[in-house]
């Protein structure tokens, strides 16, 4: 209302009251806004400043132009800068913090809680703002010319402007806001709540600002959690496009059942449920934008068909799944195919404070994902082009999602607890020339429009109250992981290589070297005589035979035979009587031979002689 006024009548001086007279609480616990409630903070001598340096938001001064003799010859008029920049920040144009900019600010036009942001190479935006203000409301001619001639409406003088800072967090760790053009909804892990969008004391950027008018509908699902530890989603719209595209790439036993005419069992059916609830649990990480220490996954999306290593599948829907994000925040994407991509000082040179999403798109076989450990549990140093480096704290980073067509090239402890995986079925495909596939299938062909950009209102209404519910799963549940099965034998398959799994499947192939001693260095020997591998040795060698057997479901050295305990080893005595390490590779329905006693005692040195 002040402001209104203020801006009716540019003449009249105007008091601001100070903007940390919101941070503090009336006598009902509400944010301060008024006078009454200023003077319960302030002293009057403080208020005596605010009147002595009040000031209208008449931005020119009316300079009387006098003959020799005195006499009133006309009126000239120039810019006070101090009152334009008065003027400007009353009509929402402020200054922003920005470390990505040289400057280091940006320009940005605030209208209610929406917040536009305004390149600084942008500025006639302003200056068309306060041309078009002086035309509407009819002020004169050589008044207006003075506006149009005048270098203060130009760059370096609206660098002046005030800065400001807002309240973008528009989230928490139990909750979410998501702002539609009518609507703003707040979701929680109990459902949706609504709020006409001026209700809410949060600003959003305007391209957060979803162009929709929402209608809130019913659950489209619900997902429990059993007695017995297993998940279970109850599917109330099963008619949904988004959700047919869902359940089809979870679908991992379709040939089976489609070409093949047979029927699932009980336990292939959960597995393609917990398939399912794993996607819908990935889209509410993505979407709820708290950053959780305890959380700190990368959502890593990836075909769950074991496959040739290197064979690259593709066209199974991760990147359509991967991308939903984008409709909901501001996000950054990153080619995952550029071989260099990590070794790029400006990798992040487009993400600042307010990206809330980093996709990294298509990864290769190659791909580094020890680069972005840091960037996932800490801080994440951005190094823009045209300005100094710096980090954005770990609570205000975007969260990251992986796509690709392989398994991540080199796994451990470290990355493994990072990442949050979702796998795809190829149940839609691309028609190949080894008759695996028999036609092509996309989700295009199948739903005859592209998910997202096709979709009528209503279908982007079900999208939207789906997404809702998705962000409501995930504030309801601890991590849901995919049945991990079909992923751990990918990943072992790119632990080995082809090579080793080729030769391997031969070597233990007969049974002969099953369930028996075999020397470390013998074994070891055989394989680079079928494979001259100049890039293995024997530790190398003894991890990808691990793989191997967990693989192929084989046991490597049973507990009961390792009897050098610090190492985790078994040491025998080979034919020349010399104590070397062997391996014993046995099948679960073997028993471990009797004869197969320990033979190692190790050498206790002397502490003093």
């Amino acid at each position: 209302m002040g402001k209104h006024f203020a801006l009716q009548f540019l003449k009249v001086k105007t008091i601001w009251l100070p903007e940390e007279l919101k941070t503090k609480k009336d006598f009902r616990g509400n944010p301060c806004k008024d006078l009454t409630d200023y003077f319960r903070y302030y002293k009057p001598e403080q208020f005596e400043k605010l009147i002595a340096s009040a000031l209208p938001l008449m931005f020119w001064l009316e300079i009387q132009q006098k003959d020799l003799k005195g006499n009133i010859t006309g009126i000239k008029f120039e810019i006070n800068n101090t009152t334009l920049y008065e003027f400007l920040n009353a009509n929402g144009y402020w200054r922003y913090e920005s470390k990505n900019e040289e400057s280091g600010y940006t320009y940005i036009h605030v209208l209610r809680h929406i917040v536009k942001h305004i390149p600084n190479k942008e500025t006639q935006e302003i200056r068309e703002f306060v041309n078009s203000y002086m035309k509407d409301l009819h002020f004169n001619v050589p008044l207006r010319n003075m506006v149009y001639k005048t270098t203060q409406l130009r760059e370096g003088s609206f660098a002046n402007i005030d800065k400001k800072k807002f309240n973008f967090k528009d989230y928490g760790k139990d909750f979410q806001y998501i702002f539609f053009k009518n609507k703003t909804w707040k979701i929680t892990s109990h459902g949706i709540h609504e709020y006409k969008p001026d209700d809410i004391d949060i600003y959003v950027w305007d391209d957060e600002v979803i162009d929709f008018n929402v209608e809130k509908l019913s659950e489209p699902f619900i997902i429990s959690k059993l007695d017995n530890g297993k998940y279970f989603i109850e599917i109330k719209d099963s008619d949904f496009i988004f959700m047919k595209f869902l359940i089809n790439t979870s679908r991992i036993y379709w040939k089976k059942q489609e070409e093949d005419n047979e029927k699932k069992t009980d336990d292939e059916c959960y597995e393609e449920m917990l398939h399912l609830i794993n996607k819908i649990y990935c889209l509410g990480y993505m979407l709820h934008r708290y950053k959780n220490p305890a959380r700190p996954w990368a959502v890593f999306a990836l075909d769950a068909k074991e496959s040739m290593l290197g064979e690259s599948n593709g066209g199974t829907g991760k990147s359509i799944f991967m991308k939903a994000p984008n409709y909901f925040m501001k996000h950054v994407t990153l080619n995952g195919r550029d071989k260099n991509l990590t070794k790029n000082a400006h990798i992040f040179a487009n993400v600042d404070e307010n990206i809330d999403y980093v996709l990294i798109d298509d990864a290769d076989r190659f791909f580094d994902l020890h680069f972005f450990l840091s960037a996932l549990t800490g801080d994440m140093t951005i190094n823009p082009k045209h300005s100094n480096q710096y980090e954005i704290p770990f609570a205000d980073s975007p969260k990251i999602g992986i796509s690709s067509n392989h398994t991540p090239s080199s796994l451990d402890a470290s990355v493994e607890r990072r990442l949050l995986y979702t796998a795809f079925s190829d149940y839609y495909h691309k028609k190949d020339n080894k008759g695996y596939y028999k036609n092509e299938r996309s989700p295009h062909d199948e739903f005859g429009k592209n998910i997202f950009d096709d979709f009528t209102d209503e279908e982007k209404n079900k999208f939207y109250n789906f997404i809702a519910c998705c962000i409501k799963v995930y504030l309801s549940f601890d991590k849901i992981d995919p049945p991990m099965n079909s992923i751990l034998k990918r990943t072992l398959r790119t632990e080995m290589g082809e090579n080793f799994l080729d030769w391997a499947m031969q070597y233990f192939d007969d049974k002969y070297n099953l369930n028996r001693y075999i020397e470390r260095q013998i074994i070891f020997n055989e394989y680079l005589a079928t494979y001259n591998d100049k890039h293995i040795n024997t530790q190398k060698f003894k991890k990808k035979l691990v793989a191997f057997c967990f693989y192929k479901e084989l046991i490597f050295n049973p507990e009961k035979l390792i009897n050098d305990k610090k190492n985790n080893r078994i040491m025998r005595k080979n034919d020349n009587n010399k104590s070397t390490e062997h391996f014993y590779i046995q099948e679960p329905d073997v028993e471990v031979k009797k004869d197969a006693a320990p033979e190692f005692e190790p050498i206790q040195k002397e502490i003093f002689n």
